[in-house]
């Protein structure tokens, strides 16, 4: 009877830690598989114009590669690659070629962070 009690009152202080547990491992799986399916190639695309388009390095942007000819990967869940091409025109009548790299991160509700841009100028 003593023991009985005993098991009964371990696994009523167990089992609401063991679902704690069970939820936060269980939670990122949910997170990623729903995640999975929000994102895009073409969102990331455009995410990573948005944000070579702000860098201060690319003042004069004129032309980017296009989706079809820019490498989009996906990462996993909920990283992406973008890379391609951009031409700015620093000056009138010059042109320099810029190959960029650029690395998201989808956070949720249409929002993406840049973990990484990296730019290589062909002049």
């Amino acid at each position: 009877m003593l023991i009985a009690r005993r098991v009964g009152v371990a696994l009523l202080i167990l089992a609401p830690l063991v679902a704690i547990a069970w939820a936060a491992i269980a939670g990122r799986g949910i997170e990623s598989r729903v995640l999975w399916g929000n994102t895009t190639p073409a969102d990331a695309y455009k995410a990573a114009l948005e944000y070579v388009r702000s860098a201060p390095a690319m003042r004069g942007a004129t032309n980017f590669s296009k989706q079809k000819d820019s490498v989009v990967e996906r990462w996993g869940p909920t990283r992406w690659r973008v890379a391609g091409y951009v031409d700015t025109q620093p000056t009138p009548g010059a042109k320099v070629h810029t190959f960029y790299s650029c690395v998201l991160h989808y956070s949720g509700q249409a929002r993406w962070e840049v973990e990484d841009l990296h730019f290589e100028r062909i002049e």
